[in-house]
C-alpha cells in the first residue's frame, strides 16, 4: 500500500494491527512483517512527516516481535532434538517467556500449544528415559558389588538385597536355611548412591 497520507498510514497500522491480533501461523505472521515493514520504511523515508512518534514506537517494536517470532519457529524445529531434562527446560523457559510476549496474540495461542505438547509428549519420554538411564546405571553398579561379594561367615555365597528395603545388605544365598547378613561398607554405598 501506498502511504500518500496521514489517514493512509494509520490504516496501514490498524490493518497491520488487526493481522497480527488474529493471524495464528507464526510463519506468516513473519511474513506479513516482512512485506509491511519493508513498504513502511520506503514510505517513511518518502513522507517522514505522515509518521507521529507513536507510530514510530509501534513499528519499532514489531522488528523485536518478528525476530521473537523467528526464534519461535527456531525452537519448533529443535524441539524433536531435545534428548535430556536440561535442554527441555532451557526450551521450555524459552517458550514461556514467548508465550508472555505474545499473551494478546492469536499466535500466543500457537505457542501455547506447543508447550503442552512438550508437556504431554516430550516430556513422559524424558522421563522414561531417565529412568531407564537410572535402572541400567543401578544394574552396573550392583553387578560391579556382586562381582566383588564376599562370603558369607559360613563360606556361602552372598547376594545383595537391594529392592524392598530400607537399607540395602548382604544376604546369605542360602536364606532362610543360613540368616547371617551384613551392612554395606562405606564404599559399597557410595557405588549406589553414585548411580
Amino acid at each position: 500500500m501506498e502511504i500518500t497520507s496521514e489517514q493512509d498510514l494509520n490504516e496501514a497500522i490498524e490493518n497491520l494491527k488487526r493481522h497480527i491480533t488474529e493471524m495464528v501461523n507464526e510463519k506468516a505472521l513473519i511474513e506479513l512483517f516482512q512485506t509491511e515493514l519493508e513498504s513502511l520504511r520506503h514510505s517513511f523515508r518518502a513522507n517522514r512527516s505522515f509518521f507521529n512518534k507513536e507510530a514510530i514506537v509501534f513499528l519499532s517494536s514489531l522488528r523485536h516481535f518478528k525476530a521473537r517470532l523467528k526464534h519461535f519457529t527456531e525452537i519448533q524445529e529443535d524441539i524433536e532434538d531435545v534428548t535430556d531434562r536440561n535442554h527441555y527446560d532451557e526450551v521450555m523457559e524459552e517458550l514461556e517467556s514467548l508465550r508472555d510476549d505474545f499473551e494478546m496474540w492469536a499466535v500466543g495461542k500457537r505457542i501455547k500449544r506447543e508447550i503442552r505438547r512438550m508437556q504431554q509428549t516430550r516430556l513422559p519420554v524424558l522421563r522414561k528415559t531417565e529412568e531407564t538411564r537410572q535402572r541400567s546405571r543401578l544394574s552396573i553398579a550392583i553387578a560391579t558389588l556382586q562381582s566383588r561379594a564376599l562370603k558369607c561367615p559360613k563360606g556361602h555365597p552372598t547376594r545383595l538385597i537391594y529392592q524392598n528395603v530400607k537399607k540395602p545388605f548382604w544376604g546369605c544365598t542360602w536364606f532362610p536355611k543360613c540368616q547371617s547378613r551384613r551392612e554395606l561398607s562405606l564404599k559399597e554405598i557410595a557405588i549406589l548412591k553414585d548411580t
